[in-house]
């Protein structure tokens, strides 16, 4: 949907961030749907974390978007899609994989 597009693009824009489109399966539905733009932005990474949902990169070097739900910084959090049954325990998100912060998601028209 290009509105959607032009209205994440114009948003990063303004505030400095990334966006990206989400090609994913649907583990973080219902908030965020395969298609939907993504403004995303690198926070410190700190305890502050915890509950937000933040893009980090898989040892294989996949982008995954996710909540982070458990854990903290010196140890590494535990992340989760929202639509997911379960937690991925063994794979953390630490200061080397974590890449940015959801600050907005802007919905492609269905």
């Amino acid at each position: 949907d290009a509105a959607a597009r032009m209205a994440a693009e114009l948003h990063a824009r303004d505030i400095g961030a990334s966006v990206y489109q989400n090609q994913c399966c649907g583990s973080m539905e219902p908030l965020i749907f395969a298609g939907d733009w993504i403004v995303a932005k690198a926070e410190a990474y700190n305890d502050e974390l915890l509950g937000k949902a933040v893009s980090y990169r898989r040892a294989n070097g996949q982008l995954i978007l996710h909540r982070l739900v458990s854990g903290n910084a010196k140890n590494g959090f535990i992340a989760s899609g929202d639509n997911n049954k379960r937690s991925e325990p063994d794979e953390r998100v630490d200061r080397n994989n974590y890449l940015e912060t959801c600050v907005a998601i802007y919905k492609v028209a269905k």
